[in-house]
């Protein structure tokens, strides 16, 4: 028996015993109790043996399954008044109970014991209730004796679920109150800091504790579509194998209510549009069953989820026609798309390939409504497809909604909260705003992203004064396959938020996701990036290409870096569309486990580089009570990269200059703000730390 089978029946055996212990307090009830009672008493009965006869049927528990079919039988004639309940006949259902509750005791180990007896002495009592055979074993009364094994302290226990909403809303004030605390002492002295961060220890485990609570496998979502799939794949006239990996991944209650329709989306237009019918496979040398596979895993602090078929792939040539024939697109900006950006198309309001609509597809809403539910889970969503041999859908979603990383921004002197899992990178905007078409667009490397000035859209400034300055940030975010771009007048942290419901008042702006209470106090709106898109009508057709006159130097290099310090006389960069995002921690949440550091991170852990370990570099000074993490957005493992402060994003347009000495983790050096950089290859420096290549 394999873990995941043994887990399975650990979680039956937890039930079957829950049932057993309500049938033995009914059996007595039923005893005592008036003749109109007691028909309501059994029928109670009857559903609790039925649920743990069918069960054990699926586990192949034949015994079990045999003499609580029996005891059902008996209590089935007893509810239809086919025969009388007696003292004599109670005793033979309480020693029955007791046998079945021996063999259910003994699981997941198979306790071979006979029941042959019981058996036959219930089938009798349907004839003759009132004598049961004399081998049947009677009530248990003083020294007979909860012969039964003793009770066993169960492994779990069944909570309500509203029970579990309120120690989640309990946690979410704790890491409120945690986070005011923080803010108000941070310049007590020693000893409170050390009480703080104590503290902060005990929040962030109890946190997670009370959120692995509300978590549930991914199973309970997938084992649904093995009848979806079988039912419309003979209505579509297609031969399809489902596969399901990765089903006792966990993920928030909440996020898998959400998730149900985003994927049975998913997996309909994967049978409907992906996988050909078995002649065509067969002509084009396929097997004639085609393979769906639904996986799931935890990387990084989130969950990816990929739908991946074997079919004939996504043609970028009938996504761009089918667009064009829609209006969609004019001719003139579909033929400038790329071909991934072709494939984007699929997630646009109104969009589809199908000629005709049917009951399966072809309104052009399936999509759509798929990227908008992943935007309302946090979540992201992108299509890789090869044409003649598949597509794959991979989703990032969060592990929980009530609890994010989020990224703190202020407008206009008002803050405003963007959850990371939404933010791609931050850029200066400074000198690469331009305006396209009567819109403002961002240079980023030899593409134009729409802008949003956040101060003019959510009313905090006039337009045309807004519009004037290009001081501050851009957070780049992204909806669908399309980058655009928020602008903010500062970026100012990085804060674990509690999210909580929109206000009544503006549940019809769509631009909020909710609102938290931030550390000093203060109540901020969460802004919902695909909302804000939606909100300010951006138009992302004819802005991929560069124009001529803005084209990178003869050496094509056009980067964003981020650049920052370990030791204080020491500078690196790295290039900004390398790092995922960066987190501020305190230094006391640093583990060390054996010869490696890790910090804890979701529901595992992130494995930390120290620079200094991998590169001829200073450490950072002993005194620094905070570091910054960044995390790569490429690696087999989830690993960051510690650096003492973050100094700034540049855009860069050379090459470093190549410098052997520094080992292969270091693409070179070059100067950055009149000093000496050296620039780090992240994809060389995270695999060492996780056994990879130096």
């Amino acid at each position: 028996m394999d873990q995941e089978d043994r887990e399975l029946l650990e979680e039956f055996k937890a039930e079957a015993e829950e049932h057993l212990g309500h049938v033995e307090r009914f059996f007595v009830e039923i005893e005592e109790a008036a003749p109109q009672v007691r028909a309501a008493l059994v029928a109670d009965v009857f559903r609790a043996l039925h649920s743990v006869k069918g069960t054990s049927g699926f586990f192949e528990l034949t015994r079990i399954e045999s003499l609580a079919h029996a005891m059902e039988s008996v209590l089935a004639a007893l509810r239809d008044g086919e025969a009388e309940f007696t003292p004599a006949l109670s005793d033979l259902l309480l020693g029955s109970l007791d046998k079945l509750a021996q063999m259910i005791a003994a699981l997941p180990e198979l306790q071979e014991l006979e029941v042959d007896a019981e058996i036959e002495a219930l089938t009798n009592a349907l004839s003759n209730a009132e004598a049961p055979a004399p081998s049947a074993p009677v009530a248990e009364t003083g020294s007979s004796a909860p012969k039964r094994p003793a009770p066993r302290a169960s492994e779990t226990i069944r909570v309500p679920v509203r029970l579990l909403d309120q120690l989640v809303n309990l946690a979410g004030e704790l890491v409120l109150s945690r986070n005011q605390l923080a803010s108000h002492l941070s310049g007590a002295p020693r000893e409170t800091q050390t009480m703080i961060q104590g503290l902060d220890l005990v929040t962030s485990e109890l946190q997670n504790s009370i959120m692995n609570a509300r978590m549930q496998p991914v199973d309970t979502v997938f084992q649904k579509f093995h009848r979806i799939v079988r039912d419309l794949a003979r209505k579509l006239g297609r031969h399809v194998r489902l596969e399901l990996v990765g089903t006792r991944v966990e993920l928030d209650r909440s996020i898998l209510e959400l998730l149900a329709d985003p994927l049975t989306h998913l997996v309909r237009n994967a049978l409907d549009h992906g996988i050909e019918p078995p002649e065509e496979r067969a002509a084009a040398g396929k097997p004639e069953e085609a393979v769906l596979r639904i996986s799931a895993c935890q990387r990084a602090g989130q969950v990816e989820i990929e739908i991946e078929d074997d079919g004939h792939g996504v043609d970028p040539e009938r996504i761009r026609a089918a667009a064009v024939a829609r209006g969609i697109l004019e001719e003139s900006a579909a033929r400038r798309l790329s071909d991934r950006e072709a494939i984007d198309l699929i997630f646009a309001p109104g969009f589809s390939t199908a000629e005709q609509v049917t009951d399966v597809s072809g309104r052009g809403v399936g999509m759509d409504v798929v990227q908008t539910n992943m935007s309302k889970l946090g979540g992201k969503i992108g299509v890789e497809s090869d044409l003649g041999r598949g597509t794959r859908v991979r989703i990032r979603l969060p592990l929980t909604l009530a609890i994010v990383p989020a990224l703190v921004v202020e407008v206009a002197g008002t803050r405003f909260t963007i959850p990371q899992t939404s933010v791609d990178e931050l850029i200066q905007p400074a000198g690469r705003v331009q305006r396209v078409s009567g819109q403002e667009v961002l240079d980023v490397r030899g593409s134009f992203l729409p802008l949003v000035r956040l101060d003019a859209l959510l009313g905090l400034a006039p337009a045309c004064e807004a519009t004037a300055s290009e001081e501050g940030y851009v957070v780049v975010s992204r909806v669908g396959g399309q980058r655009f771009g928020l602008w903010v007048d500062e970026v100012i942290d990085s804060e674990e938020i509690v999210v909580k419901p929109r206000p009544h008042l503006l549940k019809h702006c769509a631009a909020y996701a909710g609102a938290t209470l931030l550390g000093d106090g203060r109540v901020a709106m969460i802004l919902d990036v695909g909302g804000v898109a939606g909100c300010a009508a951006l138009a992302f057709q004819g802005l991929e290409a560069r124009p001529q006159e803005a084209a990178p130097d003869a050496e094509g290099v056009v980067s964003e870096m981020v650049v920052f310090a370990n030791a204080p006389d020491e500078q690196f960069a790295m290039a900004l569309g390398d790092v995922l995002r960066f987190e501020r921690v305190p230094v006391e949440r640093i583990q060390r486990v054996g010869e490696r550091e890790y910090l804890p991170y979701g529901d595992g852990s992130l494995e930390l580089i120290r620079l200094e370990d991998r590169l001829a570099a200073q450490p950072a000074a002993p005194d620094v009570t905070e570091m910054f993490v960044l995390i790569p957005r490429h690696g087999d493992r989830a690993a960051g990269i510690l650096a003492s402060a973050i100094l700034d994003t540049v855009q860069i347009d050379r090459l470093p200059e190549a410098s052997p000495g520094d080992g292969e983790a270091v693409l070179g050096r070059m100067t950055i703000d009149d000093r000496v950089t050296r620039v780090l290859d992240a994809a060389r420096l995270v695999p060492r730390a996780t056994g990879g290549p130096a």
